[in-house]
């Protein structure tokens, strides 16, 4: 059995503590970048998804973080806005590296 632990075992999602539990990773069939989202919050919180054998899932779920960007602004041909969006580089170096150290499919 290989356990592995997220780089944050516990954050809060809307105001409740939400822990993520260690994965035995001898029994994940695949991985995949995702979203946690719940009502009222329709942004969410990047996660990963550990899909198992026998079609279980968890879930590592990330703490908010946004990032500010310009994208073009729909009603004005050529001009730019400044959007906040969500920061998904933690999730994503922490995916990049269980499928690197542990050769698990890579599903995105």
């Amino acid at each position: 059995m290989r356990l592995i632990q997220c780089s944050h075992p516990k954050i809060t999602y809307y105001r409740d503590p939400l822990e993520n539990p260690p994965i035995n990773i001898d029994v994940v069939t695949h991985i995949t970048k995702s979203k946690r989202s719940a009502y009222p919050d329709n942004v969410g919180h990047s996660a990963i998804t550990f899909h198992f054998i026998g079609g279980t899932e968890a879930q590592w779920v990330y703490p908010f973080r946004d990032k500010r960007e310009a994208q073009d602004d729909p009603n004005q041909y050529g001009k730019k806005k400044v959007v906040t969006v969500m920061d998904t580089t933690e999730r994503d170096e922490e995916f990049d590296k269980l499928v690197k150290i542990f050769s698990i499919p890579n599903q995105v």
